[in-house]
């Protein structure tokens, strides 16, 4: 090494450079152990082999970066490490290579592929029994690789993945470094213009054999990880039970803890392409595999119950309890889900800018694959939506028995309310309607809570009160009111609106707004008062001209020719 300073001080800086850096090189290959490669073992542990040799050249550049810099000038480092990077394609890529073989990755990529093409054209007849980790004829799939072994295959490949990925960006972060110190010093020039004629040039090659290699070690690990998270997906609905009397079953966090992991993984290769794969790979079974299961389970459900309702809201649901039970298990199933979703998407859109926080590009490409997942997860709730929808309503439309809520709200049909000042007081003391709705809805809650998710039962809840308020406004606008009459509307309207805010954790007097208002309208003395609140800021109306002409024509102590000569 001093043999080579020397020749810098002779006016030869670039040879005497070119021979330091070669001297290192060489005692780097030759005196440390962890470059050498043995060629026979079968019990070298790849990735801890791999991060040994990376880290003796990241040592070696580091260890003689000072040296060069002080004799040879800033930037002049880039040459040794070009002289390594050379070496590093040599003795990493024979590492990597030989792991690939030993690992037979290959030929487990090609059984795995073959697999899935017996799968996809449903042939239930078993293959030849794969070598090394293949399992013979079990439940999960005939001739299907054992998901430990693939399991620990993935992590291993991952790691290398990811090893040769940050020293690769490293490696040429401070390459490119090095070569601008050399074009931006003055007395650098001539030594940098030596280098561009040299054989290496002033720059690392764009791509080396290690990376080349490294590219096709990803996609043999994209398709082996999607067979492994399909059949461990796949395991977890065959597996799927409810004996811990959850609010949804094992196959929900089964599912979603081998999405995690499998998607983890992916970002952990610190590859782009590879983890955008897997997640769109994942995005995919959500919306096709696990989905369709999901949406199957509620649809047999449904179709086993004549009515959605009488399992919901019966109060005689002893022989419907096995229906009642998987149909809530159902729904909750599919609500927990798209929570899932987001709660995946959050996690990975977090694991993104740690994984790729010096690479921008990676990380815009990341976030705009992980928006699929967000469009999953709307669809999931809109299916809940549906269901929810068709749960209430036929709920609303049940008239078996006097007590069901069908049949209570009918009876608001029935409801006076053209009353005197005596029949307003006496109402309140004889009249059982309205404690008796407020007793029905509140058992009816009573009977779910705790049964469906918090999201569920609040998306039930809102969903019964729009019926609720749209039929009682078609009864209402049938009626006739007097002003006794219409102060006991707005009682009522507001008993049972102070139930639903009660029992809602989300505000629910918003659906009531527009029979609070109409209520409001019911109570005017005379017709012209109502000009008074119409221009009034103090709400704002959901009512139109029309409307409330309407509504003012339902009070018969209001003449039509009065109503009709308002001016709104």
């Amino acid at each position: 090494f001093e043999l080579c300073r020397i020749l810098a001080l002779l006016d030869k800086q670039h040879q005497g450079l070119g021979r330091y850096c070669f001297a290192a090189r060489t005692m780097l290959v030759l005196g440390s152990r962890k470059l050498q490669i043995a060629k026979n073992s079968t019990e070298i542990r790849y990735p801890d082999r791999l991060s040994e040799m990376l880290d003796a050249i990241a040592y070696c550049i580091q260890l003689h970066t000072n040296t060069l810099r002080e004799s040879f000038g800033p930037g002049s480092e880039l040459r040794l490490i070009q002289e390594l990077v050379e070496e590093c394609d040599s003795k990493i890529h024979s590492l990597v290579h030989q792991f690939i073989e030993t690992k037979k990755i290959p030929k487990i990529m090609k059984g795995v592929q073959k697999f899935r093409m017996a799968s996809l054209s449903r042939d239930s007849k078993s293959t030849s029994q794969h070598e090394d980790g293949v399992k013979g004829k079990g439940k999960s799939g005939d001739s299907g690789y054992d998901p430990k072994m693939l399991d620990g295959l993935l992590e291993e490949i991952a790691y290398v993945c990811r090893e040769i990925q940050i020293f690769d960006f490293n490696i040429r972060q401070r390459g490119d470094s090095a070569r601008n110190e050399l074009k931006r010093i003055p007395s650098q020039q001539r030594l940098w213009k030596a280098m561009c004629e040299d054989r290496m040039k002033d720059k690392l090659p764009r791509t080396t054999k290690v990376n080349q290699l490294q590219q096709e070690l990803t996609s043999f690990y994209i398709v082996i990880e999607e067979y492994f998270m399909t059949q461990d997906v796949q395991t977890a609905i065959e597996l799927d039970d409810n004996s811990e009397q959850a609010q949804t079953t094992s196959m929900v966090d089964d599912v979603f803890y081998i999405l995690k992991k499998c998607s983890e993984r992916a970002f952990s290769t610190c590859d782009v392409n590879s983890a955008c794969a897997i997640v769109n790979l994942l995005n995919s079974m959500l919306e096709t595999l696990y989905k369709q299961e999901l949406s199957s389970k509620l649809s047999v459900c449904w179709e086993r119950s004549h009515q959605i309702t009488q399992i919901l809201f019966a109060q005689d649901q002893l022989k419907q309890k096995q229906v009642e039970d998987s149909m809530i298990l159902a729904l909750n199933n599919i609500q927990v889900s798209s929570s899932h979703i987001l709660t995946l998407r959050k996690h990975l859109l977090s694991h993104t800018m740690d994984v790729f926080e010096h690479m921008p590009n990676a990380i815009n490409m990341a976030k705009q694959c992980l928006e699929g997942l967000s469009d999953t997860s709307e669809s999931y709730m809109r299916l809940v939506h549906t269901y929810v929808a068709k749960f209430v309503k036929d709920q609303v439309n049940k008239v078996n028995g006097p007590q069901a809520l069908g049949s209570l709200l009918e009876r608001f049909g029935q409801q006076k309310y053209d009353l005197k000042e005596v029949d307003f007081a006496s109402r309140e003391a004889n009249d059982n309607y309205i404690p008796t709705l407020l007793e029905t809805l509140h058992q009816q809650h009573q009977s779910m809570e705790g049964r469906l998710t918090e999201t569920n039962m609040e998306l039930i809840l809102h969903s019964l009160a729009t019926h609720i308020v749209t039929t009682i406004e078609t009864y209402a606008m049938r009626k006739k009111f007097t002003f006794w009459g219409g102060l006991q509307f707005d009682k009522d309207i507001r008993k049972v609106s102070g139930l639903f805010n009660k029992l809602c954790n989300k505000p629910v007097r918003d659906k009531f707004t527009r029979l609070l208002q109409i209520a409001s309208l019911l109570q005017v003395d005379k017709v012209e008062e109502i000009l008074d609140y119409w221009t009034s800021d103090a709400q704002v109306w959901r009512l139109s001209p029309m409307d409330v002409k309407a509504v003012l024509s339902l009070r018969v102590e209001f003449s039509q020719p009065a109503i009709d000569a308002l001016k709104l």
